[in-house]
């Protein structure tokens, strides 16, 4: 899966390691890498990096936070929670 199909706010599943099948929400892209938060372990503040290959992207984007984060709006570990539990 390419970077281009992966968008900031998007809910992407991990692939790989010790957190597989774990739902995250995309925060940042960096070349090949994705910044992702759950707002429980993975806050906000201190976000898990991972290879774009290992995350599956889910069409489900939380376009509020998507809006916010591309405006550098700094957004809460429980809007993140938020938009996984409405998945």
């Amino acid at each position: 899966m390419s970077a281009h199909h992966i968008s900031i706010g998007q809910i992407v599943i991990s692939l790989a390691g010790r957190d597989t099948g774990h739902p995250y929400l995309v925060i940042g892209i960096t070349g090949n890498y994705v910044f992702m938060a759950d707002g429980r372990e993975r806050s906000v503040k201190k976000p898990k990096k991972k290879n774009i290959r290992h995350v599956k992207a889910n069409k489900f984007i939380a376009a509020a936070l998507a809006e916010k984060l591309s405006q550098g709006v700094v957004i809460t570990d429980e809007e993140v929670r938020q938009a996984l539990a409405n998945l």
